[in-house]
């Protein structure tokens, strides 16, 4: 019995200690955890997962990035397995998800990036901010891989410039007789490109909307 307390007692200071570390100390929350590990394990549920999330933020923040894949699957395991999922531990499930999916994108591994934040908004389907990030990520796929059009339209748009710079600087000054013509050329090039660009957008934007509504369903 006075074991128990002795271990609650503890705990009980540990976690205090780790209230006191500083946010953003994110070295300080690494070996934290690393160095009393076997204390923390021993933690109330809540306080252990209070832990782990500020350990898992760290390795995050320190671009441990092998470390902290291992560490989210765990971690993942251990709340769908663990006690009742309330608000809280679906907040943190959330937030390592996060984690890991921006971790991802930093190693520009996009399409596992993307695979997570499909499935964090299928299960928060009431977060805007995990739809938004969803349509900007599937957006900018379809924008480069089409990438080859926009350098259609920046070439026109340069040639649009071209055809100012020789109507100014060589026609005005030597012979006018094809300034008129230069001008409805280059003006029609200008709104080709313009047409072109909004037209290229128009398409993407309604292929986003495609793609992600059949990626939600399945």
């Amino acid at each position: 019995m006075s074991r128990l307390i002795q271990n609650k007692k503890i705990t009980s200071v540990l976690f205090s200690r780790f209230r006191k570390i500083p946010e953003n100390a994110y070295y300080d929350y690494y070996y934290f955890y690393e160095y009393y590990f076997d204390q923390i394990s021993q933690l109330d549920y809540e306080e252990y997962i209070e832990i782990k999330l500020n350990f898992i933020e760290a390795l995050f923040n320190l671009d441990k990035y092998n470390i902290l894949y291992k560490q989210i699957d765990l971690f993942v395991a251990e709340l769908l397995n663990g006690q009742d999922f309330n608000d809280r531990q679906r907040f943190i499930y959330n937030q390592i998800l996060i984690f890991k999916a921006e971790a991802l994108k930093n190693e520009n591994k996009y399409k596992a990036s993307l695979k997570i934040y499909i499935e964090l908004y299928k299960i928060n389907p009431e977060v805007k901010t995990y739809r938004k990030k969803v349509f900007l990520m599937v957006l900018q796929e379809e924008q480069l891989f089409h990438k080859n059009n926009y350098r259609y339209i920046i070439g026109l748009l340069l040639l649009t410039l071209f055809l100012t710079a020789v109507s100014m600087v060589v026609l005005v000054p030597v012979n006018s007789k094809f300034e008129d013509l230069i001008l409805y050329i280059r003006n029609g090039l200008f709104i080709i490109s313009i047409l072109g660009f909004m037209g290229l957008q128009l398409n993407h934007y309604q292929k986003t909307i495609n793609r992600i509504k059949s990626m939600v369903i399945n």
